[in-house]
């Protein structure tokens, strides 16, 4: 009972996330013309860096998804299976994929505004850098999950 309470407090917290991701979107588009407007020599920059956090917003949104049905499995007791494992390392390749545009966000402003030391390099290398740390500590968590799946298969053939 204990940990159903838990799994529906994580399920909730995953909702929040996701609500914050699809915000996140929306000040993206409204700063991007923001800044696009108040910068017109720059404002070419503003769909190709606009489209690049949209897919990487994309594919965390997609990562808290399937975190999101991961812990509707943990709630339901099928934990340790094959099929738990799988969806782990798809939130690990998601959170990972998710770098791909951030860096080419940061090579993209740096060749369009050369000279200029850009803020905004210092947060997507940050949030990079983060992805990155998240998707080692899930492919681990994944790896460790795919070790109890085959101790718990060669305990059910004991039995």
């Amino acid at each position: 009972m204990k940990t159903k309470l838990k799994t529906l407090f994580l399920q909730a917290s995953v909702i929040m996330a996701l609500l914050l991701t699809i915000e996140a979107g929306f000040v993206a588009k409204v700063l991007s013309y923001e800044l696009a407007k108040e910068n017109p020599e720059i404002a070419y920059m503003q769909m190709p860096v606009l489209f690049l956090v949209l897919l990487a917003l994309g594919c965390v949104f997609s990562a808290l998804v399937a975190a999101f049905i991961l812990l509707e499995r943990i709630r339901r007791g099928k934990v340790f299976e094959v099929t738990s494992v799988k969806i782990l390392r798809v939130i690990g390749t998601l959170m990972l994929v998710a770098v791909l545009p951030l860096i080419v966000i940061f090579f993209y402003i740096n060749a369009g505004t050369p000279g200029i030391t850009n803020i905004t390099n210092y947060w997507v290398v940050l949030g990079g850098v983060i992805l990155l740390v998240l998707s080692v500590f899930i492919f681990l968590i994944a790896t460790l999950f795919e070790q109890a799946v085959l101790y718990k298969q060669e305990n059910d053939l004991t039995v």
